[in-house]
């Protein structure tokens, strides 16, 4: 170690360019976390997320995972009304009917 001690209390003497792009650390942090894009879903290492896909395109797992959290948040009293509503509000009126047949006739034959 005696033999490296006055290599390394010497001063380094860095190139000019790199002197002038020189940024101290705490500014660099601070500005690369107002930079961060929020995202709704975790992208891992991706930089530019794509375009999120429309529902109908997406496969059943992706479906799952996409109504997570407004399935664990409702009751399913709450997402069947909100299935015949918007049946009804599209002008499907049949399917709507339909799912409340189902529902009510669920409802009798558990009793």
């Amino acid at each position: 170690m005696s033999k490296n001690a006055a290599w390394l209390d010497s001063d380094i003497k860095w190139p000019n360019f790199l002197k002038e792009n020189v940024q101290p650390a705490e500014e660099t942090i601070e500005e690369s976390e107002e930079q961060i894009p929020n995202t709704t879903s975790d992208a891992g290492t991706c930089t530019h997320p794509s375009p999120r896909k429309s529902f109908e395109d997406l496969s059943n797992r992706q479906k799952r995972r996409r109504t997570e959290e407004i399935r664990a948040s409702c009751s399913n009293d709450e997402l069947v009304f909100v299935a015949e509503s918007s049946l009804r509000a599209t002008g499907k009126n049949d399917a709507a009917n339909l799912v409340k047949y189902i529902m009510e006739t669920q409802m009798k034959c558990q009793i």
